[in-house]
């Protein structure tokens, strides 16, 4: 399935991108990146869980090709050890949604391989 993107004009809403698969269903998509096992989220103000919400994570290692995922905001409606979701309402932080990437969480985490889920779109 061919995907086609187009910038985001203002990205005050979470949204880096937006894209359009051949059946013309578009999607926002909010990129992140890390280095090796790590953390990284998105603000929950910022993101909603919509099925036509997509957080694209690159994964770069120092000694290998960088690894990409896709995983569709829905995903955190059903919160597990890999898709977190951190409610500090009342407290200094903002509430996100979080994505632990470790050694353990990885089999959680293959399952969002940019292929896998670009197929599914």
């Amino acid at each position: 399935m061919a995907l086609r993107s187009s910038p985001s004009e203002v990205d005050d809403r979470g949204i880096d991108f937006v894209v359009r698969n051949s059946t013309g269903q578009f999607y926002e998509v909010q990129a992140k990146s890390i280095r090796g096992c790590n953390y990284v989220f998105v603000p929950e103000a910022k993101t909603a869980i919509l099925p036509n919400r997509l957080v694209a994570v690159v994964v770069l290692h120092q000694d290998r090709e960088p690894e990409l995922h896709l995983v569709r905001m829905t995903a955190w409606v059903t919160p597990n050890a890999l898709l977190v979701n951190r409610d500090y309402r009342g407290k200094q932080s903002e509430p996100e949604w979080g994505i632990n990437v470790s050694r353990k969480n990885q089999s959680l985490l293959n399952q969002y391989r940019f292929e896998t889920m670009v197929a599914s779109l």
